[in-house]
C-alpha cells in the first residue's frame, strides 16, 4: 500500500472511512497522492456504502483508478471523480463551467438519444435564472452527467422550478412515488442555490434525477435520510454520520444530495476534506 506521511494525517483519516466502506484504499490514495491536492471532495452516502471523491485531473491518478484506459485530453481545471461501489471504481472527467446544451448533450450522449436527452435538458433551463453548471464524462463506462443550477428562488420561480420537475420527471419515467418524497422534503431545505442532476446511458436518459443543496448541516441529513430509511435503522444512521463527521473533523458538510431513481433513494453528505 502506498505509505502515507504522518504530515499528511486528513489522508490517514481519509484512508479509515475508505476501509469501512470496504472499497479499494491503495488505489484511492494513490490517485490523490499523485494529483498533487491538498484538498479532497467527498460525496458520502447514509444510506449505503458509496463513497465518491472529486480531485484534479492527472493522468497518473486515473491510471491508479483505471490503469487499462488511455488518458484522455483534459482542458485546464478538469476534475477527476471516482466513483465507487465496494470494490468496483469508475471514474469520470468533471468539467464545470457553463456551455450551450446542445454542446453539452452531444459531448456526453450517443447520438440515437441526443434528443431525447436534450428535451429533457431544455425543460430544465426552461426556468429563469437556470444555466449549466457542470458535466461528467465518464471514462469507464458509457454515461455522461449534466449539471444544471438554480439560484436562490423566488417565490414565483420556485412554482415554476416545482412544475418544471413534475414534467421532466415524467418525461423521464422517474418513479412517482419517490417524486412525491422528494417534493414533500425539499420546502424544509432552504431557499438557497440548488442543481438537479440528469444522466444519460447509451439507451437514453436515465430515469433518475440528483438534487444538490448548497446549504446543509448534519442535523437535516440525518433528519432527510432517517425519512427515506426504514425506522429501524435511525439510530444507526445518525450514529454513522456522527461517526464520519468526526473522523473525517468535519464541522458541517458542503451540500446534501438527493438521488431517486430505479434503484430507491439515495442521501448524500458533500465535504471537503483538508490538511489540519
Amino acid at each position: 500500500m502506498i505509505p502515507v506521511s504522518n504530515e499528511a494525517p486528513h489522508l490517514i483519516r481519509l484512508s479509515q472511512v475508505l476501509a469501512e466502506r470496504q472499497t479499494n484504499v491503495e488505489a484511492i490514495l494513490t490517485a490523490v497522492t499523485v494529483s498533487g491536492t491538498s484538498s479532497v471532495y467527498l460525496t458520502v452516502s447514509a444510506l449505503s456504502r458509496r463513497i465518491d471523491l472529486m480531485i484534479p485531473y492527472h493522468p497518473d491518478a486515473l491510471a491508479a483508478i483505471a490503469p487499462h484506459l488511455e488518458p484522455p485530453q483534459a482542458p485546464p481545471r478538469a476534475m477527476l471523480r471516482i466513483f465507487t461501489d465496494g470494490d468496483r471504481l469508475d471514474a469520470g472527467l468533471v468539467i464545470a463551467g457553463p456551455v450551450p446544451a446542445r454542446d453539452a448533450v452531444d459531448q456526453l450522449a450517443p447520438a440515437p438519444v441526443r434528443d431525447a436527452w436534450l428535451a429533457a435538458v431544455d425543460k430544465l433551463l426552461a426556468v429563469p435564472g437556470a444555466g449549466i453548471i457542470s458535466r461528467v464524462t465518464f471514462l469507464t463506462k458509457q454515461r455522461g452527467v449534466i449539471g444544471v443550477g438554480y439560484p436562490d428562488r423566488e417565490p414565483d420561480a420556485e412554482d415554476r422550478f416545482l412544475r418544471t420537475i413534475d414534467e421532466v420527471a415524467g418525461q423521464l419515467g422517474v418513479a412517482q412515488t419517490r417524486l412525491t418524497m422528494w417534493k414533500a422534503l425539499h420546502p424544509t431545505l432552504g431557499p438557497g442555490a440548488l442543481s438537479v442532476l440528469t444522466e444519460c446511458t447509451p439507451i437514453g436518459p436515465a430515469p433518475q434525477l440528483g438534487f444538490l443543496y448548497g446549504n446543509a448541516t448534519w442535523d437535516q441529513a440525518v433528519t432527510v435520510a432517517n425519512k427515506f430509511a426504514d425506522p429501524a435503522r435511525s439510530r444507526q444512521i445518525a450514529a454513522g454520520l456522527g461517526t464520519l463527521a468526526g473522523a473525517l473533523q468535519s464541522d458541517e458538510p458542503r451540500g446534501l444530495q438527493i438521488d431517486i431513481g430505479p434503484a430507491g433513494l439515495d442521501v448524500s453528505v458533500w465535504i471537503v476534506l483538508r490538511p489540519s
